[in-house]
């Protein structure tokens, strides 16, 4: 049983492989332009994704069920510091979350410099980090301890030994030839310096920074309270700093409390910011989860750059095919007229022509994407080249590569819809003159 539909697609099929056949320059031409614009609109998407999803993991490392008690700088002084945090909203801070629900910690921040003492070597230059001095609490609130070292504990409170706590980055700085656990390190903060024991590493959450740092060239002027985040950070016990405060320990720069129970976020906060109200505006209270969202806002906003780029590419490709399909088509007038004359209706040719754009888009699309996906692939990894040019590593899904075939049909259609266009308006006789 013959199945006329079939057929007629068949007959076009062969007819617009034939044409192509016939001008293997045009028809290579029109495929080579497709490839590369999906190659390059492959790869571009999969960088934007890649960074989005990096920059995404990274923030989320941080902690998003974390609620911070920090206050407003005084605005009334020539330099705004912000202050601490008075002593009295601490303990009602502390007595306000129950155990079990949330861990609450105390932090007094400051910058400093840091150098490794290496046993029989000069000091190498000191790195520039923040002293967060801390309880043992931390531990839950900050980011996670490599194997095989630790947090602060409470021995190390009772104790009032002089250990501390590297974030990474730190310890690959300090010590880039050896573990850091058990080693020595001295801070200089304008005081007498400290001789601290390495007793754990923690975990560095901010892969991007470590690519974007040569760009940041305020890294240095930022206060204490804002460069914590960029986790070159020392944590010790706050026991081991000399006093400050009335009630002879250091003032507290910061309070941290991590919702153990994600769920009882929203409750915590609102209990947290009712008790500080007879402390007036100076002492707020922020969530991480709402500044990761902020700032995820702001990065998507951002990555529009990049699909802009790829979207003027796109229509790059549109234009220059079709420009060769203009071409082609006053190439082949003649030939249209002729089979005009023996009866082809006009939209047989114009089937013919979009059969034509759609296998040389397929063809081209496909291809491209794959170059792409391939070109995202040997750029993800650890070579010179992966060093010089990108800073994270793509992320290439299927969806992408569908997207770029769907859009080379796209694109082939689109670029055919005027050549048709004038195609269905071509004048037989004119078009055998022509010929």
């Amino acid at each position: 049983m013959r199945c006329p539909g079939l057929s007629r697609v068949g007959s076009l099929l062969a007819m617009a492989l034939r044409a192509i056949g016939q001008r293997a320059l045009r028809s290579t031409l029109v495929a080579t332009t497709v490839a590369v614009g999906m190659a390059t609109c492959t790869a571009t998407v999969a960088f934007i994704e890649g960074v989005n999803r990096r920059f995404a993991g990274d923030l989320r490392k941080v902690g998003l069920d974390v609620l911070n008690v920090q206050t407003l700088p005084d605005l009334s002084s020539g330099f705004p510091v912000m202050g601490p945090v008075p002593p009295e909203a601490v303990e009602v801070l502390r007595r306000l979350v129950p155990e079990g629900e949330a861990a609450v910690s105390v932090s007094s921040l400051g910058p400093a410099e840091a150098r490794a003492l290496v046993e029989g070597e000069p000091p190498g230059p000191p790195e520039l980090v923040t002293v967060v001095a801390t309880d043992a609490a931390h531990g839950l609130i900050g980011l996670p301890v490599r194997p095989g070292g630790r947090f602060l504990e409470e021995e190390d409170l009772r104790s009032r030994r002089p250990v501390c706590v590297l974030d990474a980055y730190v310890a690959g700085t300090l010590f880039p030839a050896g573990e850091a656990r058990g080693r020595e390190v001295e801070l200089a903060a304008g005081e007498a310096p400290l001789r601290l024991r390495v007793v754990g590493v923690t975990e560095e959450p901010f892969v991007l920074r470590d690519r974007f740092e040569a760009f940041d060239s305020m890294a240095g002027a930022r206060m204490a309270k804002a460069r914590r985040l960029e986790f070159k950070n020392v944590y010790l016990p706050r026991t081991i700093l000399p006093s400050a405060g009335p009630e002879g320990a250091p003032p507290v720069d910061e309070v941290a409390i991590r919702v153990l129970v994600p769920e009882a976020l929203a409750r915590v906060k609102a209990r947290v910011e009712a008790a500080l109200v007879p402390f007036g505006p100076g002492v707020y209270v922020w969530s991480q989860r709402e500044w990761v969202d902020l700032v995820l806002d702001r990065a998507g906003q951002f990555s529009m750059v990049g699909n802009i780029i790829w979207v003027v590419i796109l229509g790059v490709a549109v234009v220059m095919v079709m420009t060769i399909s203009l071409m082609a088509v006053r190439e082949r007038h003649h030939a249209i007229g002729i089979r005009r004359a023996e009866g082809a209706r006009r939209r047989d040719v114009v089937a013919q022509l979009a059969m034509e754009s759609l296998i040389l888009s397929v063809t081209g699309g496909s291809a491209g994407a794959s170059a792409g996906v391939v070109f995202a692939l040997a750029l993800s990894r650890d070579t010179p080249l992966w060093e010089r040019l990108i800073f994270w590593e793509p992320y290439v899904s299927w969806n992408v590569a569908l997207l770029a075939v769907g859009l080379s049909v796209a694109v082939g259609l689109a670029a055919t819809a005027l050549p048709a266009r004038r195609v269905v308006c071509l004048d037989v006789v004119e078009a055998l003159r022509g010929g």
